[in-house]
């Protein structure tokens, strides 16, 4: 398992078959209440550069610092935003030696760069890669419904998503 996230208002588990070694890297499984399962492995599970809630599993690339999503207040785990806040302790915080990084996140943005200004191209910890903030300059004429006070929009183009709120 290489650069996932998972959240749940139950338990995560994970389970093996003998001669099979279960890797878990660059992940992000937070839970509520922290439960995780990881006993009974016929072959020790091999761990690393993850975030987890649960203090079950330790080690020096173990880390237990929320993940500060986006957003996860809806009740239901498909309403939240799973994306990283610029102030998240996991951006660049992977191991770019992990073997199976694909070369795009799950929204199909690069998945491998440097987002927070180092110098230092790291892969995140998660499904998304954070892609920093930038501002640009559009022109034009957006015409938004009567109804639009408060809500957001995305609007896709050639130079990615941009994100209007009216």
């Amino acid at each position: 398992m290489i650069g996932n996230t998972a959240t749940s208002s139950g338990a995560i588990g994970i389970s093996s078959v003998a001669g099979v070694v279960p890797t878990i890297i660059n992940c992000i499984l937070w839970d509520d209440p922290n439960i995780f399962y990881f006993t009974g492995f016929p072959e020790p599970i091999d761990i690393s550069y993850c975030a987890l809630k649960s203090t079950e599993i330790e080690g020096p690339t173990i880390f237990n610092s929320d993940p500060l999503f986006t957003d996860v207040s809806g009740t239901f785990p498909l309403e939240w935003n799973l994306h990283l806040q610029i102030t998240s302790p996991y951006i660049d915080m992977g191991n770019n030696s992990a073997v199976g990084i694909p070369s795009t996140d799950f929204e199909n943005d690069q998945r491998i760069i440097d987002g927070n200004n180092d110098g230092t191209a790291t892969v995140d910890l998660g499904a998304d890669e954070y892609a920093g903030q930038t501002q640009a300059t559009v022109t034009g004429t957006l015409t938004l419904p009567a109804d639009a006070n408060g809500k957001e929009y995305i609007v896709s183009s050639s130079c990615g998503r941009i994100y209007l709120f009216a």
